[in-house]
C-alpha cells in the first residue's frame, strides 16, 4: 500500500513538472497565433483552465479528512456568488461579447488566489518538498531561456514596444511586461542553485542576464541588480568568502552584459518608456507590446498618433509674424511658451500610471453604489461613456479594486491573508534561514505588482508566484501529506 502511494505521488510530481515545462511553450504558440490573427480561442487561457481543472480534480477527490478543506470550499462558493452578482449587476448593459471578454478578465485575475489554494493541497498531499520545487524552478528556467535564445540567434523574435519604435526585445513571447517578472523569479532560483556548481552555471547565468536586459524594461534592470545585491549581502553575512567571490563575478558579468546589451536599444527602450509615460495605454484586449518582427521593416502608418513618440496636436494653429509692431503702444505681441509637464520621480517610476489611476478613479466615483461594491468592470457601456474604463492602471491591486469592486477586492485578498497567517505562524514556531530567500523574492514580486503590474493578474506569472508561496508555507512540514 505504501509502495503504491509512493508511486502515485511520484507520478503526480512529474505531472506538475510537465505542466510547468509545457506552460512557456504554450505561451509562445499562443503569442504567435495572436500576432498572426488566427486566434479563435486563447490557447493560453484554455491550458490554464485545464491546469485549474486538474488541480480541482485532486482537491475534490484526493484530499480527504482535511479540517481546513471546508474553509476553502466556503471561499470558492463566495467567489462564485460574487462572479454571478458582478455580471447580474450590469447584465442590462452588457452584450454577449462583452460578457465573454469580461469573463476572460475575471478568470485571469482570480486565477492566482484560486491556484494558490489548490496548489497548496496538491504540493502538501504529494510531498513535493523544497528540493523538488527547486528542480521545477531550474528546469522551467532553462525552458524559458531556450525559448528566448532561439529567436535571438535566428533573429525571428519581436520588439518589446509598439510597432515603429524597434525598441526592446522579448523573443517570441507576447508581452515584455510579463516575461520580465517571470525571468526575474526564475533567475533568482537559478542563481541560488548555481552555488552548488559555480563553474557550470556561470556561462548559463551570463546568457540569461543578457537576454533579460535586452527586454528593455525598468523592471528587469532594477530587479536583476536587486537579486544580485541580495545574494551578495547574504553571503557576506554568512562570511562564505568563496560564494562572495562568485557573487562578485556575477555582478561583474551583469555589468558587462548590460553594457554590451545597449547595442540592442534596451536603454533607448527604457528612455522611450519614461518619455512617453503619460501616453502609453494598455487595454485589456490589447498590449503595449509590438507585433513587429525585428527582421521586418517597419513602415510608418498613416493613422494619427500611431507612433508611440507622436503626440496629438489639439491646439489651434496660429501664425505669428516676427518683428511686427503692435498697434497698441508699449505692448508686444508674443507667443506664449508651452512648458513641458514636470514629472516627479514617482511619475517616472510608475511610467505614467498615476494618470491612468486618476482616469479610473473619476469613473469609479461617478459609478452607482452597486458598481462600487461589485465592480465597474471593463466595458464602456451607455451608462459609463468613458473609454478609459477599458484600460488597466497596471498596478494589480488597484486594478482589482476598481474593476472588481470592494467585494471582489476582499475575496481576492482572503487567500493571501490566510497564507500570511500560516507562514508567520510557522516562522515563529521554527525559523529557517531559507525563509529570507522566500521573503525577498515574494517581496520583489509584490513590489513589481505595485509599480508595474502584470504579476497577480497574469496567469503565467502568478502560477510561479503561487508555487513560491506554497513552497514557503510548507517549508517546515513539506513532507506532511494530506490524508
Amino acid at each position: 500500500m505504501k509502495q503504491k502511494t509512493k508511486e502515485t505521488t511520484t507520478i503526480n510530481y512529474f505531472v506538475f513538472l510537465l505542466i510547468m515545462l509545457v506552460n512557456p511553450i504554450i505561451d509562445v504558440i499562443n503569442s504567435l497565433m495572436q500576432r498572426n490573427d488566427i486566434v479563435i480561442v486563447s490557447l493560453g487561457m484554455l491550458t490554464k483552465g485545464l491546469v485549474l481543472a486538474y488541480l480541482f480534480y485532486y482537491f475534490i477527490f484526493k484530499v480527504k479528512n482535511d479540517p481546513y478543506k471546508k474553509y476553502f470550499w466556503f471561499y470558492l462558493i463566495c467567489l462564485f456568488l460574487w462572479i454571478v452578482l458582478f455580471f447580474v449587476n450590469r447584465l442590462n448593459v452588457l452584450s454577449v461579447s462583452d460578457i465573454y471578454q469580461e469573463a476572460i478578465l475575471v478568470f485571469k485575475s482570480f486565477f492566482f488566489p484560486v491556484t494558490l489554494g489548490l496548489l497548496y493541497y496538491y504540493i502538501r498531499g504529494n510531498g513535493i518538498d523544497k528540493t523538488k520545487t527547486e528542480k521545477i524552478f531550474v528546469f522551467t528556467f532553462l525552458v524559458y531561456l531556450i525559448l528566448l535564445l532561439i529567436p535571438f540567434v535566428t533573429n525571428t523574435g519581436f520588439y518589446s514596444y509598439k510597432a515603429g519604435t524597434n525598441l526592446g526585445y522579448n523573443g517570441w513571447f507576447y508581452a515584455a511586461n510579463e516575461i520580465g517578472p517571470i525571468m526575474l523569479i526564475l533567475l533568482f532560483f537559478a542563481i541560488n542553485y548555481s552555488y552548488k556548481s559555480k563553474l557550470k552555471w556561470t556561462f548559463v547565468i551570463g546568457i540569461a542576464m543578457y537576454l533579460i536586459f535586452i527586454i528593455g524594461t525598468k523592471v528587469v534592470f532594477i530587479g536583476t541588480f536587486l537579486i544580485l545585491a541580495f545574494f551578495l549581502a547574504k553571503k557576506l553575512i554568512q562570511k562564505n568568502w568563496r560564494d562572495v567571490g562568485y557573487t562578485a563575478l556575477l555582478i561583474a558579468l551583469a555589468i558587462f552584459c548590460i553594457t554590451t546589451s545597449f547595442t540592442k536599444n534596451n536603454l533607448m527602450a527604457i528612455m522611450h518608456n519614461i518619455d512617453n509615460a503619460s501616453e502609453t495605454t494598455t487595454t485589456p484586449n490589447t498590449s503595449d507590446q509590438t507585433t513587429t518582427n525585428p527582421n521586418q521593416s517597419t513602415k510608418p502608418t498613416t493613422k494619427p498618433n500611431s507612433k508611440p513618440n507622436s503626440k496629438p496636436n489639439n491646439k489651434p494653429s496660429t501664425t505669428t509674424k516676427p518683428n511686427t509692431p503692435s498697434k497698441t503702444p508699449n505692448t508686444e505681441t508674443t507667443t506664449p511658451e508651452v512648458e513641458e509637464p514636470q514629472r516627479d520621480v514617482l511619475t517616472i517610476l510608475l511610467s505614467g500610471r498615476t494618470d491612468k489611476f486618476n482616469n479610473i478613479l473619476h469613473i469609479y466615483q461617478k459609478a452607482p453604489i452597486s458598481s462600487k461594491i461589485l465592480g465597474i468592470g471593463f466595458t464602456n457601456t451607455v451608462d459609463v461613456k468613458d473609454k478609459n474604463i477599458e484600460s488597466f492602471i497596471e498596478i494589480d491591486l488597484l486594478d482589482i479594486f476598481f474593476h472588481f469592486g470592494i467585494v471582489g477586492f476582499v475575496i481576492f485578498l482572503l487567500p493571501l491573508f490566510a497564507f500570511a497567517y500560516l507562514i508567520i505562524k510557522q516562522m515563529l514556531t521554527k525559523f529557517e534561514a531559507n525563509y529570507f530567500n522566500y521573503i525577498f523574492i515574494i517581496g520583489l514580486c509584490l513590489l513589481i505588482s505595485l509599480t508595474a503590474g502584470h504579476v497577480l493578474s497574469a496567469p503565467s506569472v502568478s502560477l510561479l508566484l503561487s508555487l513560491v508561496i506554497c513552497d514557503m508555507a510548507l517549508l517546515n512540514n513539506s513532507k506532511a501529506k494530506g490524508k
